[in-house]
């Protein structure tokens, strides 16, 4: 833990670097993140297509980052059972637990 006091002469400034806003809650990666994710919900495998080259520089095909029925089960599993770690992510409910609206 980091100590200041008011009576320091840089306080003003710490206090300023200790309150700037944090990438972690950028309104501009929450937005984009936000685009992102709709476009692959909007255009599917597509999005998927142009996102893989546009950040990874890879060409892939549709066919070669399919998930199977198995896999998507066993990853959504983790999820039915603790519902609790991803309720503040982007994708929590991008794994619908089934016959839940």
């Amino acid at each position: 833990m980091k100590l200041i006091r008011h009576n320091q002469p840089d306080f003003s400034e710490q206090v300023a670097r200790m309150t700037a806003a944090s990438s972690l809650f950028d309104k501009t990666i929450e937005e984009r993140t936000r685009a992102i994710i709709e476009a692959v919900e909007a255009r599917g495998d597509a999005a998927l297509v142009e996102f893989t080259q546009r950040f990874d520089g890879a060409q892939l095909t549709p066919e070669q980052f399919a998930v199977g029925t198995a896999e998507l089960l066993r990853g959504c599993a983790g999820r039915w059972r603790q519902p609790h770690a991803t309720s503040s992510s982007l994708a929590s409910d991008r794994c619908a637990k089934p016959g839940a609206p």
